[in-house]
C-alpha cells in the first residue's frame, strides 16, 4: 500500500475515526482540526492533470493537559515537516514522464487526516487515516495506529510492552479473542472469515485503548479487499497475567467496578454505556442514546452471544421507548443481509419508539448476571433511525462487528467483578 505523508515520518499507512470515543469528554470537545492543501495542474491535450496533497491534524483549545499536548504537537511537527517538502508539481510531471499523457486520468490527490485516538493514564494513540488515488481500478485508503506514553517515549510496540515469553502467550490469547469476537469455533477455519489461509496473523498496527489493546488489519493484509478492514479488541483483564507491572501497561492491572463506554458517529447520533457491578457476578447497565437526526422510528438493541434465554436479564426499563421485546433464540429475527427472517442463534433485547422529539434522549437499562463459569459478559450494541426508506445505523452497517442480524454492532465485554 502506497505510504502516507505522515507515514514517513511516524506511521506505516494511515480517516476521521467513527465509533467508540477512547478519550474523555473534555479532549473531545477541544479537539479541533486544522487542513492544509496544495495542488498543481498542468494542461494535456484535451483536459488538465491535477495533483492535490492534504494534511490535517488536531489543534486543542483550551488545553486539556499541557504536557500532553507538547507530546502531540512535537510528533505532530514531524509530519508537517514532510508535507512541506511534497512537491504536487513534481508529482504531475513524474506522471507525465511515466506514460500518462494519453490516458484519461485527470486528478491523482493524498489525503492524511491525523486525530488524538485514545488516552490512557500512562499512554496516548494517534490515528493516521491515509486516502487516494493515483490511477487504476479504485483508490488506497489505510488506517495506522502509533502509541506513546504521555511524556512522549515511543512508540510503543508489542516488542516493548512484552518479553519473548509473554508475546508467545499473547499470539494465543488474541486468536482466542478473534475467534470470539467474529463467532469462530476453536478449530474452525479462518477461511471460513474470508482469510486469503488458515494461519492466524496478529497485526502489528494497534492501538492502547482504556478498554485494551485495538487490532486493525487493512485491506489486503488478511482478507480481500471486498471484506474491507479488520478490528478486534484483545480486553484489558484478559492481559492482566502477562502485564510487568512496571510496563506502560500496568494501569490494566487495576480492576474497575464502573465502566462508562462513548460511541459516537458523525451527524447520527451517540449512545453512552454505563456499566456498574452489582456483587460479585452481575452488572447494572445502562444504554443513553441521542439522536443528532430526525428519524421518528427507532430501535436500541442487545445481543448477549452467551445467551440463549432472557434468564440472565432483570429490572428492565426503558426512557423513551414506546416497547421492549425479548427474542431468545431460535427465535424469528430480521437479517438485512438475506432480507427475510431468520433463526436468532443467541438473545437479542431491543427497545423500539416511533417518535423522537428534540434534543431528547432514550434509554434502556436492565442488570445482567454473567452465565456461571464465564469471567466476563459479552454485549453486541446498535442503534437503527428510520424514517420512510431511509435508515441510519449506529455504527454504519459495514462497520464494527456483525451480528446475527447482519447489522454491524458495537462491542462491550463486562470483566466479572472483582
Amino acid at each position: 500500500m502506497k505510504r502516507s505523508l505522515f507515514a514517513a515520518a511516524l506511521f506505516a499507512t494511515a480517516m476521521l475515526y467513527a465509533g467508540e470515543r477512547f478519550i474523555p469528554p473534555k479532549w473531545q470537545s477541544a479537539q479541533g482540526f486544522y487542513t492544509t492543501q496544495k495542488q498543481y495542474c498542468h494542461p494535456v491535450k484535451t483536459r488538465t492533470l491535477c495533483s492535490k496533497t492534504t494534511l490535517s491534524y488536531p489543534l486543542f483549545t483550551p488545553v486539556p493537559d499541557t504536557q500532553t499536548v507538547t507530546v502531540i504537537e512535537n510528533l505532530l511537527q514531524k509530519a508537517q515537516d514532510i508535507y512541506a517538502k511534497n512537491d504536487p508539481k513534481y508529482e504531475v510531471f513524474q506522471l507525465l514522464s511515466d506514460g500518462l499523457g494519453d490516458s484519461f486520468l485527470s486528478e491523482v490527490y493524498t489525503k492524511t487526516e491525523i486525530s488524538l485516538f485514545a488516552l490512557t493514564p500512562t499512554t496516548l494513540t494517534l490515528r493516521s487515516d491515509d486516502s487516494g488515488y493515483s490511477g487504476g481500478a479504485h483508490g488506497f485508503y489505510g488506517v495506522d495506529y502509533q502509541n506513546y506514553t504521555r511524556n512522549g517515549r515511543g512508540p510503543l510496540t508489542l516488542a516493548t510492552l512484552f518479553d519473548k515469553e509473554a508475546r508467545f502467550k499473547f499470539k494465543t490469547l488474541a486468536e482466542t479473542y478473534y475467534r470470539k469476537t467474529f463467532g469462530l469455533k476453536p478449530h474452525q477455519s479462518l477461511i471460513d472469515d474470508h482469510w486469503f489461509n488458515n494461519k492466524f496473523e496478529l497485526a502489528e498496527n494497534f492501538a492502547i485503548t482504556p478498554r485494551g489493546l485495538l487490532f486493525h488489519y487493512n485491506s489486503y493484509e488478511i482478507k480481500p479487499y471486498a471484506a474491507g478492514h479488520t478490528e478486534f479488541l484483545l480486553p484489558a483483564f484478559a492481559l492482566r497475567p502477562i502485564i510487568d507491572p512496571k510496563s506502560p501497561l500496568a494501569f490494566y492491572l487495576t480492576p474497575s467496578k464502573a465502566f462508562s463506554v462513548w460511541f459516537q458517529e458523525k451527524e447520527i447520533g451517540t449512545l453512552r454505556a454505563d456499566a456498574e457491578a452489582k456483587g460479585s457476578d452481575a452488572y447494572h447497565v445502562t444504554l443513553t442514546l441521542k439522536s443528532d437526526v430526525y428519524q421518528p422510528k427507532t430501535w436500541l438493541s442487545v445481543s448477549f452471544p452467551q445467551l440463549g434465554n432472557a434468564q440472565g436479564i432483570s429490572d428492565i426499563q426503558t426512557v423513551g421507548f414506546d416497547h421492549i421485546k425479548h427474542y431468545p433464540a431460535k427465535t424469528p429475527v430480521y437479517n438485512i443481509e438475506r432480507k427475510k427472517a431468520l433463526k436468532s442463534r443467541y438473545l437479542l433485547l431491543e427497545a423500539d419508539s416511533k417518535t423522537w422529539n428534540e434534543n431528547e434522549t432514550k434509554q434502556l437499562a436492565f442488570t445482567l448476571k454473567l452465565p456461571k463459569g464465564t469471567k466476563y459478559a459479552d454485549l453486541r450494541i446498535r442503534a437503527v433511525f428510520k424514517r420512510g426508506k431511509e435508515m441510519k445505523t449506529m455504527p454504519n452497517r459495514y462497520d464494527g462487528i456483525k451480528g446475527q442480524q447482519g447489522f454491524g454492532n458495537y462491542q462491550l465485554y463486562l470483566p466479572k467483578p472483582e
